[in-house]
């Protein structure tokens, strides 16, 4: 859940980081770095305020950080494979494009927007942030305004006599309160691999009717106006499929640590299986001994974490996840993959390289 933004440049520094990365991840980087540290949010925006060498230390690193984590950290990705016309288009258009640097949400950047700001935004997409890197890849940073839900349930005895006197039966309460939050949507084009990327920030808050496959799209054709090489892959939606990424991914014992796994087993049976500690389910005993004794399985959503990925120069995770019915369809689909923990774009095409490998089973 989004926390309400405060008030002051170290506020909204430790905002916009809260909003995208745990505390005790981020405490590990630094950690890493050798810098000093704090114990909560709350005492780091102190330090950050008050301290003047902690200040000096600290703070540029989570400035850094926080310009990088806005193109990673939780983003659902969807991957368009790209012939060589269509590169050479897309190349030649992406770099002719720049952002308007006076919107409100480009001045911020990469911080999000303040309460009152965020509430007068709109929700159509403003491109806010282009990089360039140095091996030829483009990426738009888009950002708009979105609504969450926080709900909150209450015992009869907790709320009013005169409530309890209006629902006369009802023996529990729902509280629903919408605000509004910030995302950082990307788009990635990577003229060498002949791939596009679209990033949908903190998937996990979306509000039907909205869904990642639809902002998908919305991305594509708002930048489709300056970019017209992209109206064909807009029009055709047909993204890479990562469905034969579960049973690769899964298959291979050296990739990672699997947390989570859905499957079917040759019994006909669903199973659901997770790991509390840092440890691999496929090497975990109760379920090799499963394994064992029923033979081959058919998963169909799994979670797979690497402390270090190979490429990134921290740690990330993908879901990958199929509804069960694939499982007895000729060719199963699946448009998107969930990417959390990935500090910067390393790490993100590092985790999308992998998917590829595995994409084609």
């Amino acid at each position: 859940m989004a926390t309400t933004p405060t008030a002051g440049t170290a506020g909204m520094l430790v905002d916009s980081l809260q909003d995208s990365i745990g505390f005790r991840e981020l405490g590990a980087l630094l950690k890493e770095r050798d810098l000093p540290t704090a114990k909560s949010w709350e005492i780091l925006q102190t330090r950050l305020s008050e301290d003047g060498k902690f200040q000096s230390e600290v703070e540029p690193v989570l400035r850094a950080l926080a310009a990088e984590i806005v193109v990673a950290g939780n983003k659902a990705v969807t991957l368009f494979e790209l012939d060589e016309e269509e590169t050479v288009t897309l190349s030649t258009e992406f770099r002719a494009v720049h952002p308007d640097a006076q919107t409100k949400f480009a001045k911020s950047f990469p911080l999000r927007l303040g309460p009152t700001d965020i509430a007068g935004a709109g929700h159509t997409h403003e491109l806010v942030h282009r990089i360039d890197r140095s091996n030829g890849d483009i990426s738009f940073v888009l950002c708009a305004k979105r609504t969450e839900e926080e709900r909150e349930t209450y015992e009869r005895s907790e709320v009013t006599e005169a409530v309890q006197a209006a629902f006369e039966g009802f023996q529990k309460f729902i509280a629903l309160r919408t605000r509004p939050y910030q995302v950082f949507d990307v788009v990635t084009l990577r003229p060498r691999l002949r791939r596009l990327e679209v990033l949908i920030d903190k998937p996990s808050r979306i509000l039907a009717p909205e869904t990642v496959e639809s902002r998908t799209l919305e991305l594509l054709m708002r930048l489709s106006a300056s970019v017209p090489g992209l109206i064909p892959l807009h029009e055709a939606n047909s993204p890479i499929n990562l469905f034969p990424c579960i049973a690769g991914l899964y298959g291979n014992g050296k990739e990672g640590r699997v947390t989570f796994l859905q499957f079917r087993s040759s019994t006909k049976s669903t199973k659901r299986e997770a790991m509390t500690a840092r440890d691999d389910l496929r090497t975990e005993s109760f379920h090799a001994a499963g394994i064992a004794a029923i033979g081959t399985i058919s998963p169909f959503h799994i979670k797979v974490e690497w402390d270090k990925i190979f490429g990134a120069s921290g740690p990330a995770a993908v879901e990958v996840k199929a509804h069960i019915r694939s499982l007895s369809e000729l060719g199963g689909l699946v448009r998107e993959a969930r990417i959390t923990e990935a500090r910067d774009d390393s790490a993100i095409q590092a985790v999308v390289n992998k998917l590829i490998s595995y994409s084609s089973g």
